[in-house]
Parts: C-alpha cells; sequence; structure tokens
C-alpha cells in the first residue's frame, strides 16, 4: 500500500493535469510560477493561432489562470460549514 500510495501520489502531484486547476498540476500551482507558465501556454496558443486560425474558429484563445480558492467539495454556504463543523465535533 505504502509504494502504491508513494507511485501515486508522485504522479497525481506532478503529473497529471487538474480540470479544476485550469489544466496545471497541483505541484506546478503550488510551488510553480503560474505568471511564466501562463505565458507559455499563451505563447504556445498564439504561435498555433497564427499557422490555422480556423482551427480555433478564427478567435484567439486566451490562456487561463487557475482559480484562486478551489474546493474538491464545496459547502453551499457559510451556515453548512459551520453545521459541518459541529457535527464532527459531536461525532
Amino acid at each position: 500500500a505504502k509504494e502504491f500510495c508513494k507511485t501515486y501520489f508522485r504522479w497525481y502531484n506532478n503529473e497529471h493535469y487538474h480540470t479544476g486547476i485550469a489544466l496545471f498540476t497541483p505541484a506546478q500551482v503550488h510551488y510553480g510560477d503560474i505568471d511564466s507558465l501562463v505565458q507559455q501556454r499563451q505563447a504556445t496558443l498564439d504561435a498555433e493561432f497564427q499557422k490555422n486560425p480556423g482551427r480555433f474558429r478564427n478567435r484567439r484563445v486566451i490562456a487561463k489562470y487557475p482559480e484562486k480558492i478551489v474546493w474538491i467539495n464545496k459547502p453551499v454556504n457559510a451556515v453548512e460549514v459551520q453545521t459541518t463543523a459541529v457535527k464532527r465535533e459531536l461525532e
């Protein structure tokens, strides 16, 4: 189990691109220079757009930044967060 988890989490954090964080890896978001990574993506997108604008329906694509806050299970509101915390304390 330890060997599996070590291999899996290394892949998940360093190689797997997550849609919830704009197709970056968790390591890139946590440790990387997101500004330079987005700039590199934008340069690549611009170069490909110049080669074949029809591929992009003649509209320039803008590279996205990851959201500032991401959730696995986003609470509906602050009351739900408080209620969940109280329930956990009572268990």
